[in-house]
């Protein structure tokens, strides 16, 4: 990943980044819905939130509120994403920002990575 984005950051930007692609709304719904799925720390975090609902005999009732709320706080979690960050000021300051952020999470991914080969 540190190698991803220390080529993401030294490439220069060709004017692709928020442009429209070819795909419609529902084949880029469906791609990001199959890529949130399929996120192991997505699956595991919200595992987790759930499992902690059951500690103590939790009951049927518990479990249904418990994965209606989950299922309420990522929709609106991810609609405002959508919403802050699908603008054209986000796409633009992202442009410019673009191969500082890159640079900065090859850094810390660089670390990160240091940190576990280096770990006893």
């Amino acid at each position: 990943m540190a190698l991803k984005a220390f080529r993401a950051a030294t490439t220069p930007d060709h004017g692709h980044i928020g442009k429209p692609s070819d795909a419609h709304g529902r084949q880029l719904y469906l791609r990001g819905l199959a890529l949130h799925l399929t996120n192991p720390k997505a699956i595991l975090g919200w595992a987790a939130v759930i499992t902690l609902s059951q500690t103590d005999g939790g009951s049927i009732p518990v479990l249904v509120f418990t994965l209606a709320a989950c299922m309420a706080t990522t929709i609106v979690i991810h609609f405002s994403y959508a919403l802050a960050f699908a603008t054209k000021p986000a796409m633009a300051a992202y442009r410019r920002a673009r191969r500082w952020i890159e640079g900065v999470l090859a850094g810390m991914f660089g670390f990160a990575s240091y940190k576990l080969l280096t770990s006893t």
